[in-house]
């Protein structure tokens, strides 16, 4: 991953119509995308995703084997 200021993670939704999310590392946010900053962290959204996103949180975890894992959770009320 670059250092660059405008690296972050990019959430899209798969192209086959499941409603899946897709997370991986972007150099820089698309034309369209939103980007959410908090805490350090810089998260791009597809414009797909936003209506579904809105009322949701972004939770990270490290597993026992050193891998991370991303939970999407309801954001409380």
């Amino acid at each position: 991953m670059s250092d660059a200021p405008e690296t972050g993670m990019r959430i899209s939704s798969e192209s086959d119509g499941t409603g899946s999310l897709v997370l991986s590392i972007a150099e820089h946010p698309e034309s369209a995308d939103r980007v959410v900053e908090s805490g350090g962290a810089r998260i791009f959204l597809d414009p797909q995703v936003v209506d579904m996103l809105d009322d949701k949180s972004l939770d990270a975890d490290v597993d026992e084997g050193g891998g991370v894992e991303f939970l999407v959770t309801d954001r409380p009320g």
